[in-house]
This record gives C-alpha cells, sequence and structure tokens, in this order.
C-alpha cells in the first residue's frame, strides 16, 4: 500500500495506481494517477498557447531537417 503525496489516499502499489517513475525510490510516482492526470489537465489549460507553439515549432525543424537528408 502506498499513500498518494497530494490526495493522501491510500492505494495499492501497481501500475493501475500509480505510474512508474525510475528516479523513484520505489519505482513508482509519489502521486496517483488521478491526482497527476488533473495536474497535467490544468497545466495543458494554463499554457495551451506555449505547448502548441513548441509542437509546431518543433515539427517545422523535424520536417525540413528530414527533407533535407533525404534529398542528399
Amino acid at each position: 500500500m502506498k499513500k498518494c503525496a497530494k490526495c493522501g489516499i491510500e492505494q495499492e502499489l501497481n501500475t493501475s495506481n500509480f505510474p512508474k517513475k525510475s528516479t523513484g525510490k520505489d519505482g513508482f510516482d509519489a502521486q496517483c494517477k488521478s491526482c497527476k492526470k488533473e495536474r497535467d489537465q490544468k497545466r495543458y489549460q494554463e499554457k495551451r498557447e506555449e505547448i502548441l507553439n513548441q509542437k509546431k515549432e518543433y515539427y517545422a525543424k523535424k520536417r525540413n531537417g528530414t527533407s533535407a537528408t533525404n534529398k542528399a
């Protein structure tokens, strides 16, 4: 059993309740999946434009770099 660091609910320690995290002491994240999902959704809504611009730039660079490599 492991207690979520955010909501404090004690749940069974497995991948259906806690996401894996290689740097974690027990190999799992400190927050349960539902708390992590809630946090990630909130972050995305707050920084939506910034995230979309980063993705757009990344794919534009990747597309330009790949096409130049294929032509050579």
